[in-house]
């Protein structure tokens, strides 16, 4: 008896053991998007390969008498799991009260039928810029809603789910709006005095869709923004792929902190791809959906970073 379950507890073990390598192997190809865009697919879900790598490496770590593998497994588990859980909760760091709310970032959903509640928060949380996706021409109702407030914007036609809009209450600098090939929409405005780039980003799904082509057709576009950049946008990636650090590394930008997740795929799971880069650093807070598929998201910024 004592035989046949030395035999079990070893199978056991062994399953747990290549079911842990494999994990781990996910996990370290998560950061391998500069080699091949796979590593940015899978950096996508690596809070939930981080979750999974942690409880396969706790039972596996169980099924040892060593106590010291029962110690390492616990406290790599607690890193992973860490690590994970901003994508589950709001993060936001408190802001001190000096700091502006700078940009309501918004993918509106090509479906929205009714975009009153979304209009009205925009204009309560009174942001002086901007930034939407999925535009189509029947939810260009927003711009029109709003134009009394941000009598200055620019929209671009993207592909069938809508185009990419920016809207400011400062005045444009003539001449500066631009269009990309798609999913990129920018315009100069003068900020308080300061030339600024407003963009609205949507950029296509990962591997094995085009968005490692998508980031390097827009690339000179980005590059060719000169001065201070804020850009909001539908990213469909997660911060600390190599696409976002990309597009940080050709404007100039970082990443504003803080929000969880953003877009819930499939009902279930929850993604953080709607971001905010500035030129400083800066914080997010979530907004409500209100009709869409994708949560808001606020930035607010300031000089004492």
């Amino acid at each position: 008896m004592a035989q046949h379950l030395g035999r079990a507890l070893s199978k056991l073990r062994a399953a747990f053991t290549a079911a842990m390598c494999a994990l781990a192997l996910l996990f370290a190809l998560s950061y391998a998007g500069r080699i091949h865009p796979i590593g940015d697919s899978f950096a996508v879900f690596r809070p939930w390969i981080a979750v999974t790598f942690a409880a396969v490496l706790i039972g596996t770590a169980l099924l040892y008498s060593a106590r010291w593998v029962k110690l390492g497994g616990a406290a790599v588990a607690c890193v992973l799991v860490f690590q994970a859980a901003e994508t589950w909760f709001d993060n936001q760091i408190a802001t001190p009260p000096n700091w502006m709310v700078v940009v309501y970032q918004k993918n509106l959903n090509f479906r929205l039928k009714d975009p009153a509640l979304l209009v009205a928060d925009i204009r309560s949380v009174g942001a002086p810029f901007v930034t939407l996706q999925e535009v189509t021409p029947r939810n260009k109702a927003v711009l029109k809603s709003l134009v009394d407030d941000y009598p200055f914007h620019h929209w671009c036609p993207f592909n069938a789910v809508g185009g990419t809009a920016v809207a400011s209450k400062f005045s444009v600098i003539e001449g500066s709006r631009r269009c990309a090939e798609g999913g990129f929409t920018a315009m100069k405005v003068d900020f308080n005095g300061q030339p600024t780039w407003i963009v609205s980003l949507h950029l296509h799904w990962p591997w094995p869709y085009r968005q490692a082509a998508h980031v390097d057709q827009l690339a000179d576009d980005l590059a060719a923004l000169k001065g201070p950049i804020i850009i909001g946008g539908d990213f469909n990636m997660t911060e600390g792929s190599y696409t976002l650090r990309r597009i940080q590394e050709l404007t100039f930008t970082v990443r504003a902190s803080g929000s969880g997740g953003t877009y819930v795929l499939r009902d279930v799971v929850p993604l953080k791809i709607d971001h905010v880069l500035l030129p400083t650093c800066g914080f997010t807070a979530r907004r409500p959906l209100f009709g869409s598929d994708h949560r808001g998201v606020v930035a607010r910024f300031g000089n004492d970073c």
